[in-house]
Formats: structure tokens, sequence, C-alpha cells
């Protein structure tokens, strides 16, 4: 994967609300600064607009089409502006560091209850049901 289509993730990430649980250098800080070294460079770039308008619609992804164009736009970006792949190429190390680090303790499933041929696992924001075998 490129550098350009890892941005592209995290923005639509961003975006989505998905990364940004709080403010300061809490979780979600590095994609913070992924957005705002994009949106700081490209500002009311269509691709970037329309890569929102997406999120904003709720799809679980950008559309490949979305996808190509950003990824396009932000190549020519960091070819011609120093600056701002020397500040995307930190942001998107620190996003990577961020990502690997272990999820915090809220995150952990904190019960599981196995029935026959049915599992449901529950944790703290909400709950998964999985069920093994033929439904009767």
């Amino acid at each position: 994967m490129t550098e350009e289509e890892t941005a592209v993730g995290w923005l639509f990430a961003w975006a989505a609300g998905g990364a940004r649980p709080g403010a300061g250098d809490g979780p979600g800080a590095a994609v913070r600064r992924v957005h705002e070294v994009v949106s700081g460079r490209l500002g009311g770039e269509t691709a970037l607009l329309r890569l929102r308008e997406e999120a904003a619609a709720g799809q679980p992804a950008a559309s490949e089409g979305t996808r190509t164009w950003l990824a396009l736009v932000l190549r020519d970006a960091l070819a011609r502006d120093h600056e701002f792949a020397a500040a995307l190429r930190a942001a998107l190390a620190d996003a990577r560091a961020e990502s690997r680090q272990a999820p915090p303790a809220a995150y952990e499933a904190t019960g599981n209850v196995v029935h026959g041929d049915a599992a449901i696992q529950v944790g703290p924001h909400g709950y998964q049901v999985n069920t093994f075998g033929r439904r009767r």
C-alpha cells in the first residue's frame, strides 16, 4: 500500500468519526494530525470533499473512484511540496505507531457465554452474537 493510499484510509476513518474519540494527544490524535496536515494543504480540493461526503453518508469505506482520485491528488501534492511531504510522512508514521498500540482496557470483551451451538460475547460497546451449526 502506498503512502497516499494509507493516508486516504486514515482520512476516511477520521471523516467517518471512527478515529476521534477525544481531543489532545489521546487515542486518535495521530489520525487527527493526518487530517490536519492534509486539510491544511488540500483544503477545498474536490476529491477530499467527496471523501467527506461519502463518510457523512454512512458508507463503510470510500468508493474506489474517490480513493483513486484522492490518492492521485495526494501523490501530486507530495511530489510538488516537500514540506507537506515531510509533515504527512511524520503524521502517517505516528498513526501507524498509534494503531499498533494495545487498545485501552475499555475495549476488552467483558463476558462470554456459550450454550449449545450458540455463543454470545458482550463488551462495553454492544454485543456480538455468533451461532454455530444450523438454526432450529
